[in-house]
């Protein structure tokens, strides 16, 4: 069996931070993530998808923010009903094409 070179379970072409309502007290984003997601079982592996995570922390850098302990890679993305229509809305930019990384 050949041995593979492993490759990140995600990589970021852009990405929006959208303020969450779910802490006023420190920075709360959710990181409206476009990009590739490895699918190690999968036969396609690395396929382009839209991922939301939350983001305590302003960090716009995907892999400062995750050096830093910002994104929570572990748990998903609750997405507050207050919030919806704006994370709703990032995913529609980043989706069009219309979109830099930011």
């Amino acid at each position: 069996m050949p041995i593979r070179e492993p490759s990140p379970v995600y990589e970021e072409w852009a990405s929006r931070l959208v303020p969450s309502n779910h802490d006023q007290s420190r920075p709360v984003f959710y990181r409206v993530f476009w990009g590739t997601v490895n699918w190690d079982r999968s036969t396609t592996g690395m396929r382009p998808a839209c991922t939301v995570f939350m983001q305590y922390g302003e960090s716009t850098g995907w892999d400062e923010a995750r050096q830093r302990g910002e994104v929570v890679l572990k748990m998903p993305a609750h997405i507050l009903a207050e919030d919806f229509e704006a994370v709703v809305d990032a995913m529609r930019e980043l989706a069009s094409g219309n979109a830099g990384t930011s």
